[in-house]
């Protein structure tokens, strides 16, 4: 039976938002009793329909679930532990000192836990070590199994393995990369509006990858420190993946961990792949003595042969040992001596692995050896097909060019050009060496390669799938001064200047896209470009010229150089992409520059239209406010005001310029372009699409304002010149109550004060019944909120409103204010309540 009616008296393993977990026992069993409000059970909806349809030795069981009037119980199996306290500092008692299954069987057991999962229409998206537990079966004999538990974010998934993404959920720490990607996708389309996405099951599978990495480390993130973590995700650089022991889990785990989805293996591929290596163990001692020692003795590798061992044995990976020992021993010196040997011992030197790779693929793309060419022509004698492409149509050349970064290359390339190799071969994506070496290769002597590869014929107007010829890679991607003089010779050979790629960009539109190229020799490189006939107005698919891109990417201060030099030669500076937007929107969107005035003053003295809006009807008087943080920011707006700028402009969402000045700039002159925008007639009482006014912008956006006198005179300019304070926006918040959520500082007594002595209405509630004390008791975190909580009571808020949870102002202090003043308040709030619920 349960043991619900004292729950209170057990020990709590866990607390939560909504619940409480405690020890307890259910027919006569230990288990862990999780207790949930039932006026806040559908916080855990997901939670019990998954694990009523989950059943698995490596999932966490729900015995048994019961009801009294108030609260909800689940009766789940007791664990011993998380995966994280395993890891915890030996001096800290919370530390889990318990046994553990052998390594292969953590991971095999949480492999076949998540297949189940998906197998059963699930999909998790909170897998982290907090989530992983362990269950002592048996602490005599150690019989113990991992189990994945908190279901609490899972949903259910299509015969895709695919799920409608509401909202991003889970721990960021554990996210996938197409995670934050999505995230940013819908920070982007924010204002259309229902916009779903979709995520998919492979997330999970990166996730796990990243648990299997931090046990096997000893708690050691594959991507980093805490700070590291996020950035390196999104960059694709698991700094700590080279540290994963054994290898055979390492290799697993980079292919659980690959970037991009479709390239990710599934949760059952994860299984097979265990299975796998479960057996061949013998036949792997021979890859095992080859990473055991730095340099494997050929006695050892010999002893090995002649106990039967197969040379040509391929692994899980589909590597035999000359492609594992060439993957792994690259930069040995030893490596070529071990060459000879194996193959005298007939290796098999056009071995490929199940991605069509051979050895020349192999040494081609890990290279790190200083006796490169000498390994290169022993494998050459010993007959390996030079021209020999992997799945992807690459040979070896294909590699070197895309990979290779030492200055070295040029000899490399002649060696292999002597020995027959196909210059003009191209990849499956219609890439040949000459497009490799302009999208990947950066050292100074490029040039001289290049003259190389066009002396022996190379096609320099070569296309990829994607409609690129060399100029367009080199301009879009090389970042050395010399950049004009291989301009010069590959223009002299005959190359198409004005070819398009697939895009519709000429040379001139990713010169000026270019994020690498910042040197000050930019402006030559389009002169002379120009000269030799380039279309300056030519257009991409999006409807952008050249100026278009110069000025959204640019950062120099020659800008204005190259501008005018555009100018000079016929540019369009009024033409617009298929947004809407002119060179000026994307200048005021992107320049942070203090010259950004002279540029703007360029560009209107030869006519550009300061009054022209994008698709979503913003001028460029909405992008400078949202975008530019230098203090001359007042100096620019006075001058588009001189010039005819419209402050009232709104955009599609019914925000003007002071609703984007007030999301973007902090500086303490911020006062000052207030007035000036109110003294040129700006409408401080216009609203947004959602009710917002200039006010809620500034209390939202101002949270964290470095200058309180500043920000309550920022407040009193707009009250003294009529602003609304008790507009409401379409969720019925006023202005105190953002105010009473978003804003920290001590000095919120003032404002509130001076609000109140304005008008403002303290018993306003939003669409949930909140007001304002609700808000404050909430959010607040400062011990002066008894002085705040003081002065709202002596204007007469209602300190019985309840919001329509039933929850009063008391409730949300016991919850969330932790100061020692907690009780002081309570006794101030119960003075003035005719009736508490405690």
């Amino acid at each position: 039976m349960s043991t619900v009616k004292d729950l209170g008296q057990n020990k709590i393993l866990g607390e939560g938002r909504y619940g409480i977990v405690f020890e307890g026992v259910w027919c006569k069993k230990p288990v862990a009793i999780k207790r949930i409000q039932l006026l806040h059970i559908s916080s855990n909806q997901r939670e019990e329909e998954a694990l009523k349809k989950l059943e698995h030795p490596n999932v966490i069981q729900l015995f048994h679930i019961e009801n009294d009037s108030t609260f909800r119980y689940y009766h789940l199996e007791l664990c011993n532990a998380s995966l994280e306290k395993l890891f915890l500092n030996n001096e800290d008692p919370n530390k889990y000192r318990g046994p553990m299954p052998p390594t292969f069987d953590v991971l095999n057991q949480l492999a076949l836990g998540l297949e189940h999962i998906h197998k059963s229409g699930l999909i998790h998206r909170d897998i982290k070590p907090e989530n992983v537990l362990i269950w002592v079966q048996n602490p005599e004999n150690g019989q113990v199994s991992m189990k994945w538990s908190d279901f609490g974010l899972s949903k259910h998934i299509n015969e895709r393995g695919t799920f409608t993404m509401s909202g991003v959920k889970g721990t960021e720490l554990w996210f996938a990369p197409e995670i934050f990607k999505l995230q940013d996708d819908a920070a982007a389309n924010a204002e259309e509006k229902g916009t779903k996405q979709r995520g998919t099951v492979k997330m999970d599978v990166f996730a796990e990858g990243l648990v299997f990495g931090y046990y096997l480390m000893g708690g050691l993130h594959p991507f980093g420190s805490r700070y590291q973590i996020v950035p390196n995700i999104i960059a694709h650089n698991p700094v700590n993946l080279s540290k994963i022991q054994p290898q055979y889990a390492r290799d697993l785990i980079e292919k659980m961990l690959a970037d991009q989805p479709e390239e990710r293996i599934t949760s059952s591929d994860v299984v097979h792949q265990l299975e796998r290596i479960r057996n061949p163990v013998n036949q792997m001692k021979l890859f095992a003595l080859l990473k055991s020692q730095k340099n494997p003795s050929e006695e050892g590798i010999k002893t090995l042969i002649d106990q039967g061992f197969d040379l040509n044995y391929v692994d899980v990976n589909g590597l035999t040992p000359l492609l594992y020992l060439i993957q792994k021993k690259r930069n040995d010196k030893s490596l070529f001596k071990l060459l000879q040997f194996l193959i005298g011992n007939g290796i098999n030197v056009n071995c490929k692995d199940e991605y069509g790779r051979n050895a020349l693929h192999f040494f081609c793309q890990y290279n790190e050896n200083e006796n490169f060419i000498g390994i290169i022509r022993l494998l050459i004698e010993k007959g390996i097909d030079v021209n020999n492409k992997d799945n992807n149509g690459r040979n070896a050349l294909h590699l070197l060019c895309g990979n290779y970064k030492n200055d070295n290359l040029i000899d490399i390339i002649q060696f292999l050009i002597e020995n027959g190799i196909d210059v003009n071969s191209k990849n499956d994506y219609g890439r040949n060496v000459l497009h490799l070496l302009c999208r990947y290769y950066k050292d100074d002597n490029l040039i001289d390669i290049i003259r190389i590869l066009i002396e022996i014929g190379i096609d320099v107007n070569s296309k990829n799938d994607d409609g690129e010829n060399v100029l367009h890679l080199l301009c879009e991607n090389y970042k050395n001064d010399n950049l004009i003089d291989i301009l010069r010779i590959l223009i002299e050979k005959g190359i198409d200047i004005n070819s398009k790629n697939d895009d519709g960009r000429n040379t001139l539109h990713l010169l000026c896209y270019n994020y690498n190229y910042k040197n000050d020799n930019l402006i030559d490189i389009i002169q002379f470009l120009i000269e030799k006939g380039i279309d300056v107005n030519n257009k991409d698919n999006n409807g952008r010229n050249a100026l278009h891109l110069l000025c959204g990417n640019y950062k120099n201060d020659n800008l204005i150089d190259i501008i005018r030099l555009l100018i000079e030669n016929g540019i369009d500076v009024n033409s617009k992409n298929d947004d809407g937007d002119n060179a000026l929107h994307y200048l005021c969107g992107n320049y942070k520059n203090d010259n950004l005035i002279d540029i703007i003053r360029l560009l209107i003295e030869n006519g550009i239209d300061v009054n022209n809006k994008e698709n979503n009807r913003r001028n460029v008087l909405h992008l400078l406010c949202g975008n530019y943080k230098n203090d001359n920011l007042i100096d620019i707006i006075q001058f588009l005001i001189e010039n005819g700028i419209d402050v009232n402009s709104k955009n599609d969402d019914g925000d003007n310029a002071l609703h984007y000045l007030f999301g973007n700039y902090k500086n303490d002159n911020l006062i000052d372009i207030i007035r000036l925008l109110i003294e040129n007639g700006i409408d401080v009482n216009n609203k947004d699409n959602t009710g917002w006014n200039a006010l809620h912008y500034l209390c939202r956006n101002y949270s964290y304002f470095h200058n309180d006198i500043c920000f309550i005179d920022n407040i009193r300019l707009l009250i003294e010149n009529g602003i609304d304070v008790n507009n409401k926006d379409k969720n019925g918040r006023n202005v105190l109550h953002y105010l009473c959520r978003y804003y920290k500082n001590e000095n919120l007594i003032d404002i509130i004060r001076l609000l109140i002595e304005i008008g403002i209405d303290v018993n306003s509630k939003n669409d949930y019944g909140d007001n304002a004390l609700h808000v404050l008791c909430w959010n607040y975190e400062n011990e002066n909120l008894i002085d705040i909580i003081r002065l709202l009571i002596e204007k007469r808020i209602d300190v019985n409103c309840k919001n329509n949870y039933g929850d009063n102002a008391i409730n949300f202090l016991r919850n969330h204010y932790s100061h020692q003043n907690r009780n002081q308040i309570e006794e101030l709030l119960n003075q003035h309540m005719g009736d508490v619920t405690r």
